[in-house]
């Protein structure tokens, strides 16, 4: 199957590039996305975050595609993160809702709703917009499928512009797994040069993928800084009542609401318990309304469980009542499992 190029469809596009290799690309114009995308989001999480164009997202989240249900996509575009109704939330396209569209390519494709919802800002500022923007925005929306000396017509269209992003960022992840890199050479820690000069090492396949569409830093004003900021906006918006969504700590009822490696949902727990088993160390995430996490020695506390179980630890800023932990849960102070001089407050569930 022949690969899908991201090359020039219009300058205004963030994701709308020259070959990688071109010595002589010039930097995009800052995209038609309002002044506000364009504000550092403040950090939730409270830990010192900041921007490292090395680390974009989470592979988890990136490659999530139960992140949000099309009811969840639904309501984003009918309360969005700019205190308006995006137009989104009434478009119609081929007889088909936006929320149906995303949700069709993210299950197909395997990738986050949010990741397209993102896109769908960034690249022409669509999801911002109150009232239908032109056909010609909506017809190159993700700036996506075009071939070099050809007029991109295979790809025209709000529907088919979601379902080719979607496909392309599932053809770098798979080439990632398959070769270790993506068809632009982006690889996990190989340092490469975005077109903006800046050498940057992917620390995970989210990243390396997001530079291979977009392979522009340009910090604080476009590329995939602006991927970065925006995300973490749409990210707080949906996450500020949803602690610990689909991450360690938080609730699941099936394992597909617990996507992180290993990921077990212990649907014997209140509301469900999304965790994985751990020797001494567990993941954390960056996205923001997630807590840190602890690899607990479950064995010694309570007998007769698994030791070495991923638990979050007691975060007054996520859960201010009952100690820093979700109804049903204790805070207690656990030893760690394979070192046990370490000891950390998690969140327990009760009872177990």
């Amino acid at each position: 199957m022949r690969k899908l190029a991201l090359l020039c469809l219009l300058p205004l596009l963030a994701g709308c590039v020259a070959p990688v290799s071109d010595p002589e690309a010039t930097e995009p114009p800052i995209p038609d996305v309002p002044a506000e995308d364009l504000m550092p989001v403040d950090d939730i999480k409270g830990d010192g975050a900041a921007f490292d164009a090395a680390l974009l997202m989470d592979d988890t989240a990136f490659a999530d595609p139960f992140a949000m249900t099309q009811q969840e996509v639904q309501a984003f575009f009918e309360h969005t993160p700019y205190g308006t109704r995006s137009f989104f939330a009434d478009h119609r396209h081929g007889g088909r809702s936006v929320a149906a569209l995303v949700m069709a390519a993210t299950q197909t494709h395997r990738v986050s709703p949010m990741v397209l919802l993102v896109k769908l800002q960034v690249e022409m500022g669509l999801l911002s917009k109150t009232t239908t923007p032109s056909q010609f925005k909506l017809d190159r929306a993700m700036g996506c499928g075009c071939f070099s000396n050809s007029d991109c017509d295979s790809f025209l269209g709000l529907g088919e512009q979601i379902d080719c992003s979607a496909r392309v960022f599932r053809s770098y992840l798979d080439d990632l797994d398959s070769s270790g890199q993506t068809v632009a050479g982006w690889k996990v820690g190989s340092r490469n040069k975005a077109l903006d000069g800046v050498w940057v090492a992917p620390r995970n396949k989210a990243t390396a993928a997001l530079y291979t569409y977009t392979p522009w830093v340009l910090r604080n004003r476009g590329g995939n800084w602006l991927f970065w900021n925006v995300y973490r906006k749409y990210a707080r918006h949906f996450r500020a009542d949803r602690p610990n969504h689909h991450w360690i700590g938080g609730t699941c009822a099936g394992s597909s609401a617990c996507p992180v490696d290993g990921g077990t949902c212990h649907q014997d727990v209140q509301d469900g318990l999304c965790s994985r088993p751990c020797d001494r160390i567990c993941p954390d995430s960056e996205a923001p309304y997630t807590a840190s996490t602890f690899c607990a020695d479950v064995a010694a506390a309570q007998s007769g469980s698994t030791a070495g179980t991923c638990l979050a630890r007691c975060d007054d800023a996520l859960y201010p009542q009952n100690e820093g932990c979700r109804a049903g849960f204790e805070c207690r102070l656990i030893a760690r499992a394979g070192e046990p001089s370490v000891r950390k407050s998690v969140c327990f569930p009760l009872p177990w």
